[in-house]
């Protein structure tokens, strides 16, 4: 008696995270739009030389990224001791905005920077523009 009361409980406890992450996830995902908008404007802007198969295919890899983290965040949320359901469920949308926001910083702005943070930003090849 007492074992089937612990597993009533725990399958209760599984089936509120699930719902609170399926909650989340009906407005992360209509999110995700403008984190990909975004995301894709620099790159669109950036690539030049590259051509139009680099900028495809590293969409497809984002994409990939995204809904990996986003389908998995279930799983994350009920049988991980990780983060909450809140935060599992905006785990792909957090993910792509960091990686956005780092390249909307690095190669779209023009700025002038402080000569501290000027030789910081050349020293970080990965983040350099190509040169046209």
């Amino acid at each position: 008696m007492r074992m089937n009361a612990n597993r009533k409980k725990k399958e209760a406890r599984e089936l509120m995270i699930r719902l609170r992450t399926e909650f989340h996830k009906r407005i992360a995902l209509p999110m995700s739009i403008f984190i990909f908008i975004y995301l894709g404007f620099p790159m669109g802007i950036t690539n030049k030389r590259m051509g139009k198969g680099m900028g495809f295919g590293q969409s497809i890899i984002f994409i990939f990224v995204y809904f990996g983290l986003y389908l998995s965040s279930d799983a994350i949320a009920v049988y991980g001791d990780g983060p909450p359901p809140e935060l599992s469920a905006w785990l792909g949308n957090i993910a792509i905005l960091l990686f956005a926001l780092g390249i909307n910083f690095f190669r779209t702005t023009d700025l002038i920077w402080h000569p501290k943070v000027q030789r910081f930003i050349k020293r970080l090849t990965f983040w350099r523009r190509a040169t046209p």
